[in-house]
């Protein structure tokens, strides 16, 4: 009887976890469907290479209204960016094996047909395990709130964003404006 007891428990137990799992899992797909709608319509903006996130005002005015909201929203984003870029490198990842494996068997039999090199290409992704690529490194990024009013041509706000110390920096133009004047006076 107890060892009956012992299995119903960790039976439920496996399913409040498997639950739980499911709801994380779905509440991050939703989190990353409503901010590729918000890159869709213009209302974020992401620079790869400048690592700079753009965030119009109106979207901004919505989480700005409370420090843990906001906080919150740019967590958001920089899981959605993270996810972008393991993606973006698990793809590459793969086709980099995938070519590995082919130009190996097109050193063995240089006459593969089409269906064969897809045949080998499907085979060493199915071989590839998720440990066998480092993830990438979680990098900061710098936002910048864009004005949609009277002078677009300036920014409200900026800020960076370090999700390995959790670290944020907001200020807006006014404040950053006559600090770069003055660093640009300096080196000209």
């Amino acid at each position: 009887m107890k060892n009956l007891l012992k299995k119903w428990r960790e039976r439920r137990e496996q399913k409040k976890a498997d639950k739980a799992n499911r709801k994380h899992l779905s509440d991050l797909a939703f989190r990353e469907q409503m901010l590729s709608k918000l890159e869709q319509t213009g209302m974020i903006a992401w620079n790869a290479q400048h690592r700079q996130l753009f965030i119009a005002q109106s979207l901004a005015a919505l989480f700005l209204t409370d420090a843990e909201r906001w906080v919150a929203f740019i967590g958001n984003v920089h899981q959605w960016l993270y996810l972008r870029l393991c993606s973006e490198a698990w793809e590459e990842f793969m086709q980099q094996e995938e070519l590995k494996a082919v130009r190996e068997a097109l050193k063995k039999d240089s006459t593969l047909s089409r269906m064969q090199i897809d045949a080998i290409k499907t085979a060493r992704r199915r071989e590839i395990a998720f440990s066998d690529m480092e993830p990438p490194k979680v990098e900061g990024f710098e936002f910048v709130i864009i004005r949609e009013d009277d002078n677009p041509a300036e920014p409200l706000a900026v800020g960076h964003y370090d999700h390995s110390t959790g670290q944020m920096e907001v200020a807006t133009w006014d404040e950053v404006k006559p600090l770069l004047q003055a660093e640009q006076d300096t080196k000209g």
